[in-house]
């Protein structure tokens, strides 16, 4: 870890790119239910998805992955989730 910083994220190589419409419908809901659940934990940590993109999925080893570490931003009280559009339109 940097001192100063609070965490270094090293990404690790996608050696296969697979893309949604490759998918199956249960690996579509498998990357929205993820999204979800991202979204709930980062809520609790005080930060938000601010964008809910199927392309920030991809699957590596049949379970799915979240790759975008720079849609997160922070959370505001009250303020509702402005990424729920996209996740609607792409799920």
């Amino acid at each position: 870890m940097q001192p100063d910083c609070y965490n270094v994220i090293k990404p690790k190589l996608i050696i296969f790119i697979s893309y949604p419409y490759e998918w199956s419908f249960e690996q579509v809901k498998q990357a929205a239910l993820l999204i979800l659940n991202i979204q709930k934990i980062a809520i609790g940590k005080g930060m938000s998805l601010k964008d809910a993109s199927v392309y920030n999925i991809q699957f590596i080893n049949g379970s799915p992955i979240f790759i975008d570490t720079l849609s997160f931003e922070c959370y505001e009280e009250n303020k509702p989730w402005i990424a729920y559009k996209q996740f609607c339109q792409h799920f």
